[in-house]
């Protein structure tokens, strides 16, 4: 793949799966021997979970929404920098629900393996969403 077909792929996958919470595109987008290295502990490997994953975010945010400022891509790898914004509706890593709406900056890098990704790794800002939550202090 190009680089602008590795950008759109990606672009599609995030706007499909988490803005438009299209999760049959999983499927399309989703290895099913996913290695998702930033999955919480205890969850199994592969597309289940990052399912699992994906549901403890979608479940905690609804309205949760991810847009990109960049991508970088070099060979089967593209790494972009972005915005996780939404309302915090039900319950996040035992922490109930605050009605407290959060925007949250990160990293994340992918593997792809033609137009599915293989890898997965992502940083973000959980110390500023949780200050955001009200969970710690700012």
């Amino acid at each position: 793949m190009t680089n602008s077909n590795v950008k759109a792929t990606v672009q599609k996958g995030v706007e499909e799966i988490f803005n438009k919470k299209n999760l049959a595109y999983i499927d399309e987008f989703i290895m099913p021997d996913i290695v998702d290295h930033s999955a919480p502990p205890g969850l199994p490997a592969g597309i289940e979970g990052y399912r699992m994953k994906l549901a403890m975010f979608t479940n905690a945010f609804p309205d949760l929404h991810i847009s990109y400022s960049h991508h970088i891509v070099d060979g089967d790898m593209i790494a972009g920098r972005f915005t996780l914004t939404g309302t915090h509706q039900g319950d996040f890593g035992g922490i109930p629900a605050t009605g407290k709406q959060v925007s949250v900056t990160g990293h994340d890098q992918l593997r792809m393996s033609g137009n599915k990704v293989a890898e997965h790794w992502v940083e973000m800002d959980t110390l500023g969403m949780m200050q955001q939550l009200g969970v710690i202090p700012a």
